[in-house]
Order: structure tokens, then C-alpha cells, then sequence
């Protein structure tokens, strides 16, 4: 019996990564990853398939001889090719329904490389090259890896849309539906992407650099606990201060924390320097996740155009949450 490895590390081969492990340690992390855009079971195959050429004895000779080798960095220079099995894999898996199977295609294939382009006027595209090339066997992957799994689009990405959009790219279709769809399906294979990436980089470091993984931030706080120390602060603020800017502020909190009880969407704040805009949003915020605990919220993102305003409202933040771990507030 031939034992497959993942990655080794420089000592003896009890000591490698079991690829099976691998596989389903990205697995497992993908699918955390996908579960926040409604594509779990995405990412849970995603992870499965996309070390499956790993399995093929050519592979598995090229790591023990280069043992602690990056063989990552060595597949884009062309030295060994162990993502594009499971490119072909999923296209054979998913051939009543194409469309499936290009988009976990493309995943798998660039998960090294990056995203190959698919569509190509003359030549073969660069993905259909991928997927018509010869690739060593790797039968001997276990059969519970194999397995077609049940995928469907989310309910937002209309079928019809999603049909549509190679015509958009071959300029057959200009209509704004079909444009909005292509741009759908576009964005859906990159999220995906995505968590395929992120999960194979953080599993991959688990094993190789341990000691790096453990560097990575750790405690994660309950919502309830931040809204807490957010509510001493505003109290502590608040206290011994009257006046009509005082008493605007307040009103424009109250608008936020009224607005955080409705359902997830699309809302909007405008009003202008010193109307309490860095306390109230995130009031808003932790109290939508609260109001909200079925949906996937996981962290609360500021996107602030300058750097001074970006460095001044983390210091805010940084300040409230002064009690809590500093991996709270992280700023970049």
C-alpha cells in the first residue's frame, strides 16, 4: 500500500502531511469560508478536489525527492502539475450541467496560478488548454473524495442570467439583464475562489510553519461583549454633557440603534464632522449583527478613503475595546 502525502517538511516521512488530511482540512475550511455567501457545500468540494493530483505516483516520487521543497511555487514554473486532475475531475463530474463544473474548474485549476482566462477568439482559451491536457493517473484517491455532490446557484444568481454569460463575453448579448448576470456568475466563481485559496494557504501553514499559524489571531469576542464595552463608552461620553450638539448626537445614535432592528440591506448615514458618525456607526453595526443572528455576519468592515481618518477612528476603536484583546481592532 502506497501512502500519499500532501506536503513534507524535511525529516522522515512519518512525520509528512497525509494528503487525505490535507484534503479535508481545506476542505473543512473552505466551507466555513463559502458558508457566508450561501456556498458552503461549494467550498466543501472545492477543498476536496483540488489536491487530487496529488494521488498520482508521479507526484508523490517528485515530493520525496524534493522533500521541503515548495511545491506550490514549483507547479507555476512548470516543474509539476497537481491542480489540473481536479479541474478535469469536476468538468467530468458536472458534464450534465457545465456551467457547475466550469465554475469549480476554474477554481481548481488557479488555485497556484490564478484564474486562467476561458474565453479566447481563434486559439483555445488558456483554461480549455487546462482541461485537454494529458494528466497523470490518480485513481487511487479514495472513493469518498469522488463523489458528485449536490451544488446549485444560489438563489440570486438567476439560472438564466448565468446562461447567458459567454454571449455577453463574446459580445452576442448586450442586454443589461445578461450583463448584470455575467457579472453574477463572475463575481460568485472569484468569491469562491476565494475561500479555496485562503483555506490551502492556512492549512498548508498549519502543517509547514506552525509557529507562524500560531501567530494568527485566536480570540474572537461575542458581539454581546463588544456592544457592552461600546455602551460604556457612549455612557461615559454622555455623562455631564448637555446642550443642542449633544442632544443632535444623540438623536442621530438613536436613529442608528432604530435602524440596526430591521432586516439586512442597504442603509445609509449622512451628517456632517461632529455629528458622531465613528460611535454611531458602529452602534448601528454590532446592533444589526445582534437584531440578526441567523444571518452569517462575521466582523464589522470601515472602508475610509484617507489614511489620517483611518488611523483616527481605529485609535477610537482601539480605545473602546481597550479591555479586550488588541487583535480586536485590526487596522491596514
Amino acid at each position: 500500500m502506497i501512502n500519499h502525502f500532501a506536503h513534507s517538511n524535511g525529516t522522515d516521512q512519518s512525520e509528512w502531511e497525509p494528503l487525505h488530511k490535507h484534503l479535508c482540512d481545506v476542505s473543512e475550511r473552505a466551507q466555513q469560508f463559502a458558508h457566508k455567501f450561501e456556498a458552503g457545500d461549494w467550498g466543501k468540494t472545492l477543498g476536496l478536489w483540488h489536491d487530487l493530483g496529488k494521488y498520482s505516483l508521479e507526484f508523490q516520487e517528485y515530493l520525496a525527492k524534493s522533500n521541503n521543497a515548495d511545491v506550490h511555487k514549483s507547479e507555476t514554473i512548470g516543474r509539476v502539475d497537481h491542480s489540473t486532475a481536479g479541474a478535469i475531475h469536476a468538468k467530468k463530474v458536472f458534464e450534465t450541467n457545465p456551467t457547475i463544473g466550469k465554475a469549480l474548474a476554474f477554481c481548481i485549476a488557479g488555485h497556484h496560478a490564478g484564474l486562467a482566462n476561458a474565453i479566447a477568439v481563434g486559439p483555445p482559451s488558456p483554461l480549455f488548454e487546462r482541461l485537454s491536457k494529458a494528466i497523470n493517473d490518480f485513481s487511487s484517491a479514495p472513493a469518498d473524495l469522488l463523489p458528485s455532490p449536490n451544488l446549485a446557484f444560489r438563489a440570486s444568481l438567476n439560472q438564466t442570467f448565468i446562461d447567458h454569460w459567454t454571449k455577453v463575453n463574446r459580445g452576442e448579448d448586450a442586454s443589461r439583464n445578461a450583463k448584470i448576470g455575467s457579472f453574477s456568475w463572475a463575481f460568485f466563481v472569484r468569491m469562491l475562489f476565494s475561500t479555496l485559496v485562503d483555506a490551502d494557504f492556512l492549512a498548508t501553514e498549519s502543517f509547514m510553519s506552525p509557529a507562524e499559524a500560531k501567530k494568527r489571531p485566536s480570540y474572537k469576542p461575542t458581539t454581546t461583549t463588544l456592544l457592552e464595552c461600546l455602551d460604556d463608552e457612549i455612557q461615559r461620553l454622555s455623562h455631564g454633557r448637555s446642550g443642542p450638539i449633544h442632544s443632535i448626537r444623540q438623536e442621530i445614535l438613536s436613529a442608528c440603534n432604530l435602524a440596526a432592528t430591521q432586516k439586512p440591506g442597504l442603509f445609509s448615514l449622512t451628517v456632517p464632522t461632529g455629528g458622531g458618525k465613528t460611535i454611531a456607526s458602529l452602534s448601528f453595526a454590532l446592533r444589526h449583527m445582534v437584531a440578526n443572528p441567523n444571518h452569517p455576519f462575521d466582523r464589522v468592515i470601515f472602508a475610509i478613503p484617507f489614511t489620517s481618518i483611518i488611523e483616527q477612528t481605529a485609535g477610537v476603536y482601539k480605545k473602546i475595546f481597550r479591555s479586550l484583546s488588541e487583535d480586536v481592532v485590526l487596522e491596514c
